[in-house]
């Protein structure tokens, strides 16, 4: 499904994309562990206890693969959408403490056009959020995308002489992404992993918010 939404995006099907996201999103739903309104009623904190799980999951998982991580607090994560370069979009969302911060949420127009090259766009978007230190600073980045989105990332930060804790998620295996010297590393969770589940959330997040910006957009265009 999310190679026939990308395709979708890819041929201007921006309609027919946003249909194949939503049932993603549902599946996503569908596939959460499902907790019985009772459990609320014997354990009233029991969504901040799964965030918890979440984060101190992914957190062991990271410093168990050369990560120092004290805290987890602060999660963006960042997105690119295009349809043959044009139109180029990039999305910043922030989770705090396992939830949504919707306000923080920040989008990014590409300024260059021309052949679309995500790995360039992504180095763009993450150079310019940086340039604004009255935001807070992450305790993690998560780039959407592979080496090249990762090895782009990780590039924008060395030019503003910053080192934060950053990985990809890839699409294809749902692979974890992680920068090494001159190498990476990847690593495979299991499909039912608390960490997964919450960088899979975070990661369709962002998403979906490059992809409305994005068709905005194209229909503004459309129309000039």
């Amino acid at each position: 499904m999310e190679r026939l939404r990308d395709e979708y995006s890819q041929k201007e099907r921006y309609e027919d994309a946003m249909e194949i996201q939503k049932k993603i999103q549902a599946l996503s739903v569908i596939t959460t562990p499902f907790h019985q309104p009772v459990e609320y009623d014997v354990n009233p904190n029991l969504r901040e206890d799964i965030r918890t799980q979440e984060i101190d999951e992914l957190m062991m998982t990271l410093n168990q693969h050369e990560f120092t991580l004290k805290k987890l607090e602060r999660i963006e994560c960042y997105d690119i959408s295009n349809t043959q370069g044009t139109n180029a979009t990039g999305s910043m969302v922030v989770f705090v403490n396992g939830e949504k911060e919707s306000s923080e949420y920040r989008r990014f127009k590409i300024r260059k056009d021309g052949k679309p090259n995500d790995f360039a766009m992504m180095k763009e978007v993450l150079k310019r959020r940086f340039l604004h230190d009255e935001w807070d600073i992450p305790d993690l980045i998560i780039v959407d995308g592979g080496k090249g989105q990762v090895s782009s990332a990780v590039e924008a930060l060395a030019s503003r002489g910053l080192s934060l804790p950053l990985i990809g998620l890839a699409k294809r295996e749902e692979t974890i992404v992680v920068p090494g010297d001159g190498d990476f590393e990847e690593i495979s969770l299991s499909k039912n992993s608390k960490a997964l589940h919450l960088m899979m959330r975070i990661r369709d997040e962002a998403h979906r918010f490059a992809i409305t910006y994005h068709k905005k957009l194209r229909s503004k265009a459309a129309l000039e």
